[in-house]
């Protein structure tokens, strides 16, 4: 999918018992039924009773969020459609869910204006599909609006924006937009006028940022303190986790399943190199 271009939904199956555990595709970029119309933003939350999962997303060009419930054979019913308040575009976004599932952010953008960049808080109803919007305003005057994601309590959104790279943050706890926009505070920088990249809540509790084109070399950001009221105290230094020689960041960074309840094994904890920085892993 290009900037610019619209996508539609599809899925493939993995078959994980196969292959001595390492798995194998059974089936590859099916159409989910319907042709469901897609931007970048893609997401998925376990559904009400725990046996499937809902992958939400935005239809390109329109006010429609989509919501589609799966389980282990595919696609169940038809997708559920809910109305956004503002169009979602026709460039960057994504969709992520607070640590406790009650809310999620929808961040979109439109090729050419930063003045479209649209940032929305959501709640979100397992059983049924539907969405509903907390509150909605425009992000950051500077790039085009990226990545939107909680911060561990839920108190604090994050908002990245490329080209330029900038990075907010905004105090969602009192759901008014006006109040939320009126919260908002510049952090900093995270790459030059062809970079920036996704920020993301990491299960050690922190905030980490992708650094495309900036001027650390090969290296992410890890913001330690994220509910610290004052920005000067969350611990934000560019580039401060540096990456092994050969690897580097461009602007994402993992999509992972929210709620997912199993435990990562002891050989899966990510190796976290830079100045003195504890790394957790528990129960996501």
């Amino acid at each position: 999918l290009a900037a610019g271009q619209a996508g539609t939904l599809l899925y493939s199956v993995v078959d994980m018992t196969a292959n001595g555990g390492l798995g194998t595709v059974t089936s590859k970029n099916t159409t989910v039924p319907g042709g469901i119309s897609s931007n970048e933003t893609l997401s998925a939350v376990p559904n009400h009773d725990g046996t499937g999962y809902w992958v939400l997303t935005t239809s390109y060009g329109t006010k429609n969020l989509v919501a589609q419930q799966f389980d282990s054979n595919g696609p169940i019913g038809a997708p559920v459609i809910s109305a956004l308040s503002e169009d979602v575009g026709n460039l960057f976004g994504s969709i992520y869910f607070s640590k406790d599932l009650t809310q999620f952010a929808v961040a979109t953008s439109v090729q050419g204006s930063n003045a479209s960049n649209v940032i929305r808080t959501m709640r979100f109803n397992a059983q049924t599909g539907q969405a509903t919007e907390i509150a909605s305003w425009r992000g950051g005057a500077l790039g085009s609006a990226y990545a939107a994601d909680f911060s561990p309590s839920g108190k604090y959104l994050y908002v990245s924006n490329i080209y330029p790279g900038q990075l907010y943050r905004y105090d969602v706890s009192s759901g008014d937009a006006a109040t939320i926009k009126t919260s908002e505070q510049y952090i900093g920088i995270t790459g030059g006028s062809n970079g920036g990249g996704h920020v993301r809540r990491g299960a050690d509790g922190a905030m980490w940022v992708a650094n495309r084109d900036n001027t650390t070399g090969n290296s992410l950001t890890r913001i330690a303190t994220p509910e610290e009221a004052l920005v000067a105290n969350i611990g934000f230094t560019l580039g401060n986790i540096k990456l092994p020689a050969g690897a580097s960041s461009v602007w994402g960074l993992p999509q992972t399943l929210a709620g997912c309840a199993k435990a990562l094994a002891p050989d899966a904890v990510p190796a976290v190199s830079g100045p003195a920085a504890s790394f957790y892993v528990g129960t996501p």
